[in-house]
């Protein structure tokens, strides 16, 4: 079984999974610059949780959710820009 999949099936697709591969957008050496301080910031904060939380699954949520935290972070300035 097949299923022919819409122009605008794949639009709506693409708009939504951006990737550094089908971004039309420029990234700017601002968003970069930006994404590194974000980048930092979320390191730091996962090593004092690596230090200070105790082993187990809330201290494995809390670090999986900064992971996340980076990731949208990451798509939000690459697909929208960094502001001030």
């Amino acid at each position: 079984m097949s299923v022919e999949i819409s122009n605008e099936a794949k639009l709506r697709t693409a708009e939504r999974f951006v990737t550094a591969m089908n971004n039309t957008r420029e990234v700017t050496r601002f968003d970069r610059d930006t994404l590194a301080i974000v980048e930092a910031k979320v390191v730091e904060l996962g090593e004092l949780i690596e230090q200070v939380a105790p082993t187990g699954r809330l201290k494995s949520l809390a670090l999986t959710h900064l992971e996340e935290t980076l990731t949208w972070a990451n798509k939000a300035i690459y697909t929208q820009g960094a502001q001030i």
